[in-house]
């Protein structure tokens, strides 16, 4: 009897919970992005310039409340930010069954790894998360793309970037310019895929 209402409260007045995987390669800025979410809710957060490499990874839940639902809806984000050095990325595909949203981001004043990013992108989110899915509820699990510029913003960056991944799936996918260490369209363009992800898998209550 415990267990039962234990378990109807949970489902009709606890928050709903994403799990978002934030992935891309080594020093795009996944972990600063991680930090500048901590710092907007007012959590414990690394100084910028002090952010160390990501080892395995970091793991934040924050709670917000909906923009575009009744006004007392709040849901929480686990973040989960994987490390994105070569070695690492093996382990990305353990969390994508779990998640219910992937952040891709990439560095745009560095276009001399743009390569390497789209063999990246296309390995392990066309192949290797093709492959570990067994939920189809999953199959639509949406990305968002942030180009995370610290200088010399390019134009047109995000048509290159969209020319370069050939996106070929059905899945949602929005690319972002982003400056993330001044909070440049970051809030935006998260809350953006959250809406997304409520919308998907009707986590809202």
């Amino acid at each position: 009897m415990i267990s039962l209402i234990k378990g109807v409260w949970q489902k009709y007045f606890d928050p709903p919970i994403f799990k978002i995987l934030i992935i891309g390669l080594d020093g795009a800025g996944k972990t600063t992005l991680l930090n500048k979410l901590k710092q907007l809710a007012k959590h414990p957060f690394i100084q910028f310039d002090k952010i160390p490499k990501t080892v395995g990874l970091n793991i934040t839940e924050i709670e917000y409340m909906a923009s575009n639902r009744s006004m007392n809806q709040k849901y929480k984000v686990t973040y989960w930010d994987l490390g994105g050095s070569q070695t690492q990325r093996s382990i990305w595909k353990k969390y994508y069954g779990e998640c219910h949203g992937i952040i891709f981001v990439i560095d745009g004043n560095k276009s001399e790894r743009w390569d390497e990013v789209r063999n990246c992108f296309k390995y392990y989110i066309h192949l290797i998360f093709g492959e570990v899915l067994n939920d189809k509820s999953h199959d639509q699990v949406p990305i968002l793309i942030q180009v995370n510029y610290r200088q010399n913003r390019e134009n047109g960056i995000c048509l290159k970037i969209k020319e370069l991944i050939q996106n070929n799936t059905n899945r949602f996918l929005s690319i972002q310019e982003v400056n993330i260490v001044d909070n440049t369209n970051v809030v935006e363009s998260v809350k953006l895929l959250h809406n997304e992800i409520g919308h998907l898998f009707q986590l809202y209550n």
